[in-house]
């Protein structure tokens, strides 16, 4: 079974990246910017949200908790569906278009297009 790119480390993810290979490509990577970036916001949010914080930003403690619940319960977890998708439909899309590049047969090459685009 293929490792998914969110269970590598650091190091690895980061050289998958800038090895140049279309998988994990640029929708990966945009994807991992903005896992990062809700991971971040949920850290700050915690933070804020912190009992001794309550002085200062109590007032808006039920809405940066509203804004945490989206974030943990819908954004992160769409994001990390999204980062292994992207890696995996595009790997499929390069795939067929190598065949459909190499292939000779006129009435294949355009069914591989089709496939191709459908991806």
């Amino acid at each position: 079974m293929t490792r998914k790119l969110l269970e590598l480390e650091t190091n690895k993810l980061l050289k998958k990246f800038g090895s140049g290979n279309h998988k994990p490509g640029s929708g990966s990577a945009v994807a991992f910017h903005g896992l990062l970036s809700a991971n971040l916001i949920h850290t700050v949010i915690v933070l804020t949200t912190e009992e001794k914080r309550k002085k200062i930003y109590g007032p808006f403690f039920m809405e940066l908790k509203q804004f945490d619940f989206e974030i943990t319960t819908h954004i992160i977890p769409e994001l990390e569906r999204l980062f292994e998708e992207d890696s995996l439909l595009f790997d499929q899309v390069i795939k067929l278009r190598n065949k459909r590049d190499e292939e000779k047969n006129l009435v294949i090459k355009t069914d591989l297009e089709i496939q191709h685009l459908s991806k």
